[in-house]
């Protein structure tokens, strides 16, 4: 894609289009080899974002939120499982026992690799 953005800044005719180009450009696609777009978080409190999981749960039925496509929560859940094992080990953590057993309360899974491997296997097996 790059290559034909490239010729078509040279002036050689290619299949992309300015519609295409509008359209690659808003889902952030970068037509510069090298430039990442620049994505700004907000930052959001441990609350705010233990209410988000609240609402997940509330809408799927449980807490296991996919890290790589649950957006910002799924990396919030990643962070809190190392920090829980970080915490198991005595090593330092941002997670408290509070927040641990406020986690543990709602159904939270410290281990979701695991419990989704057995949901897995369940399948297989035709449970």
């Amino acid at each position: 894609m790059r290559r034909e953005y490239k010729m078509r800044q040279r002036g050689e005719h290619n299949g992309l289009t300015d519609k295409r180009i509008a359209q690659l450009e808003e889902i952030g696609f970068e037509f510069e080899r090298g430039k990442t777009p620049k994505v700004r978080y907000e930052r959001r409190s441990w609350e705010e974002r233990f209410q988000h999981l609240l609402k997940y749960k509330e809408e799927h039925g449980h807490c296991i939120v996919p890290q790589i496509a649950g957006g910002m929560l799924g990396k919030w859940v990643g962070r809190q499982r190392k920090e829980y094992n970080n915490l198991m080990k005595g090593e330092p953590s941002s997670l408290t026992h509070e927040k641990a057993l406020r986690l543990s309360s709602i159904g939270f899974c410290f281990d979701a690799s695991s419990r989704f491997r057995g949901k897995i296997r369940g399948r297989q097996n035709g449970d």
